[in-house]
């Protein structure tokens, strides 16, 4: 019946109404009252136009073309302002944290330590670890993100010497690190939640534990090395709330100042703040 009543003086509105395109689904309702019923939805690309409902109401009266034919309705006023701006441009930066899965990998090498032995181990491999991480992201669309991280390792492989008579032995390598990590990603495709990256990661170690056979092989502050890697990334962000996003991201990275260089893949996920 209201709408009915409405339609008598929707000629007047019309005459004041505006235009716009919704940028997300909006409810529309039968009535501008709250517990109205819901008639139908405005979906996200849609021109609706709209113009207020006399008397100072919440809500506005909106006209939507489908088919030839005109969808009447209301619809809340911060629903529509809020589904016609830009919020991502209102998105200046954000904090948050997380925690990322990392496996490495490293081809076996051949070296030789001061006493002169020379020792040749196969192929280096850790086993995923977790690690927690906080970030800086700087924009929603094209944006940089800085990350600081605690990492760990836990190398396995098998090394023997070039003693005669010498068997391979269990070696297990075991770091921790402090890495920061600056990656700058752009929105390419169509689908604005998935993005493309490229970043580069410095870590220091900052402990290292060696064992052979099961015996504890002494270190010095000299093989606590620093990884320099590049990397590349694709990964997937979006707003659960106005002012929290959360993102998953999967990584490819290389250490190029190790000798093999060292391969890296690495899944994260982290819960975003924007003030």
């Amino acid at each position: 019946m209201f709408l009915l009543v409405s339609m008598l003086f929707s000629n007047s509105l019309w005459a004041a109404r505006s235009s716009v395109e919704v940028s997300r689904d909006i409810p529309a309702y039968e009535a501008p009252a709250p517990g109205s019923k819901m008639t139908f939805s405005i979906h996200a690309g849609e021109t609706v136009s709209f113009a207020p409902v006399p008397g100072g109401s919440d809500y506005y009266h909106v006209w939507v073309k489908r088919s030839g034919k005109w969808r009447v309705g209301f619809v809340e006023k911060w629903a529509l302002n809020e589904g016609t701006l830009d919020l991502d441009s209102l998105r200046i930066w954000g904090v948050g944290g997380g925690v990322a899965y990392t496996s490495l990998s490293q081809k076996g090498k051949t070296f030789e330590t001061e006493d002169q032995v020379q020792y040749t181990t196969t192929e280096y491999k850790s086993s995923s670890q977790i690690s927690p991480f906080a970030t800086f992201q700087l924009g929603v669309k094209d944006f940089w993100r800085l990350s600081v991280a605690y990492k760990t390792t836990n190398y396995k492989t098998t090394a023997k010497t070039n003693l005669i008579g010498s068997a391979f032995k269990d070696v297990t390598l075991q770091q921790t690190f402090v890495s920061a990590l600056a990656e700058k990603a752009w929105n390419p495709l169509p689908w604005k939640p998935l993005y493309l990256g490229i970043g580069a990661e410095v870590a220091k170690a900052m402990a290292v534990k060696l064992t052979m056979g099961g015996v504890d092989v002494p270190t010095t502050s000299q093989d606590q090395p620093v990884y320099l890697g590049g990397l590349v990334e694709a990964g997937v962000q979006f707003f659960v709330t106005r002012k929290l996003s959360v993102f998953t991201e999967a990584r490819y990275e290389m250490v190029l100042n190790q000798s093999p260089a060292i391969n890296g893949l690495e899944f994260s996920a982290a819960l975003m703040y924007w003030p």
